[in-house]
């Protein structure tokens, strides 16, 4: 018998980007702060400043590894925040 591979497969469209607020809030939520975040995903942590403020897109891989460390789905950075949602600049991780 041959080892069939297995795909995972890419819900979302290539256009598609995740919300800075989301990781953000993955991060606050979760109760890391930017440096844990950055060792426990193995992101660096000006790449997650970058993602968190807009400036940068992170890759699949990426996003997968933050959401992996902080227990939210990938889907739920795709999410548009909702309206109550306090935003990246009324949170404490921006002065971490």
């Amino acid at each position: 018998t041959s080892k069939q591979r297995q795909v995972v497969s890419r819900p979302y469209r290539s256009d598609a980007t995740p919300y800075p607020d989301r990781i953000v809030g993955a991060c606050e939520l979760s109760g890391y702060s930017l440096a844990q975040l950055a060792t426990l995903s193995c992101i660096a942590e000006a790449d997650l400043t970058l993602f968190e403020s807009g400036l940068s897109i992170p890759e699949y891989e990426q996003l997968l590894r933050i959401g992996m460390e902080t227990g939210f789905p990938m889907s739920w950075f795709y999410q548009s925040p909702a309206p109550g949602w306090p935003g990246i600049e009324h949170t404490s991780l921006r002065f971490h």
